[in-house]
């Protein structure tokens, strides 16, 4: 019986990240996007860009928003996405 129980209890805790939502970013969804697939694809909205240069590196930060569960009831999701350069791409991440 407790091993049935366990079984059941780790297949609970396993299948809640087994579907990615936009309306919930996770961090390994999160990976597989970049700004145009989040503002084109899934209505998130930029709201400001940051780009500071250091170390002759020049690193710019898109800052986008959603509305949770799209009113404007004022629970939003934030996603940040740091770029550093062609050649070493782009992570997005929540902060």
């Amino acid at each position: 019986m407790k091993k049935l129980l366990s079984i059941i209890v780790l297949g609970l805790l396993l299948s809640g990240n087994a579907y990615a939502d936009p309306r919930n970013p996770s961090k390994e969804w999160l990976k597989t996007q970049n700004v145009n697939s989040l503002t084109q694809q899934h209505g998130y909205a930029l709201q400001f860009v940051t780009m500071t240069t250091e170390d002759d590196f020049q690193y710019t930060q898109y800052h986008l928003t959603r509305s949770k569960n799209n009113m404007n009831d004022g629970k939003y999701i934030v996603i940040t996405c740091s770029y550093r350069g062609i050649s070493f791409g782009h992570h997005c991440f929540l902060p």
